[in-house]
């Protein structure tokens, strides 16, 4: 049967191993964070246009007055 302080060496072994990868994992999914392309889609023809967010597909929602600024 192992001894107490072997099996402590053991725990201690896989308790680093284990915050090892946890380290890693976390560290490669930040690095891949997701790309935009930027796209002047121009206005409809009024002076007022913004925009409010992104949703989790990349589309944008906004505001964007027409000419005339109805």
């Amino acid at each position: 049967m192992p001894s107490l302080s072997s099996r402590h060496h053991v725990a201690r072994a896989t308790l680093c191993v284990a915050l090892a990868y946890l380290a890693i994992a976390t560290i490669s999914t930040v690095n891949r964070a997701r790309q935009y392309t930027v796209t002047d889609l121009g206005t409809l023809g009024g002076s007022v246009s913004w925009a409010e967010g992104i949703n989790s597909r990349g589309q944008v929602a906004g505001v964007s007055f027409l000419a005339g600024d109805e």
